[in-house]
């Protein structure tokens, strides 16, 4: 029997093949940051008038209805979310993600998945919720099952990508394509 091939990266991207996968730490990492900028530009709004609200009606009150401060905060919120989002399918990073040096990048080229991918990784995500907050934890937790060692998750293989730590400043220079770009040190690992 002869061995199986690994996937062949023939982009010109500036990221190595050989960049090791993100933990679940740097990725939980990310997520908390980016839903901390969420929080803050904007999802503070909405937090306090739910807050009240379960306040309200916890003390038998009549439950304040939604205001200015709540549409606003839910716009922000919304704008946030697609910045985001399309920060994520152009460059393969969020803000979290830029922050602790991971990137979301296709299996084969190492380039960025683009929008549609993440949406789709959103989606397998977002199914979860189908089965409770038991079937999201499993989804995000499902790159721990990964029998390969690079760390994909079901939401991962869905969308034929893979997450990897790529830390700018670390290691040395990648020049490619006429983009210059830093590859991660080999001991970069969580």
């Amino acid at each position: 029997m002869q061995p199986v091939p690994a996937p062949r990266h023939t982009s010109r991207s500036a990221v190595p093949a050989d960049e090791p996968p993100a933990g679940l730490g740097r990725r939980a990492a990310a997520a908390a940051l980016d839903a901390f900028v969420v929080l803050v530009l904007g999802g503070w709004l909405l937090v306090a008038w739910w807050v009240d609200a379960v306040r309200a009606a916890t003390a038998g009150e009549t439950v304040p209805a939604p205001g200015a401060g709540v549409a606003v905060g839910a716009l922000l919120v919304l704008v946030v979310g697609v910045v985001q989002w399309v920060l994520h399918g152009r460059t393969g990073a969020t803000l979290g993600r830029a922050v602790v040096g991971i990137r979301t990048l296709d299996v084969e080229t190492r380039e960025p998945v683009g929008v549609l991918r993440v949406l789709l990784r959103g989606l397998v995500v977002g199914a979860g919720v189908l089965l409770c907050v038991v079937g999201v934890v499993v989804v995000l937790l499902s790159p721990l099952f990964d029998r390969t060692g690079r760390r994909r998750g079901w939401h991962d293989v869905a969308a034929g990508d893979e997450v990897l730590v790529v830390r700018r400043g670390t290691g040395r220079r990648v020049a490619t394509g006429g983009r210059t770009a830093f590859a991660a040190a080999p001991d970069d690992h969580d």
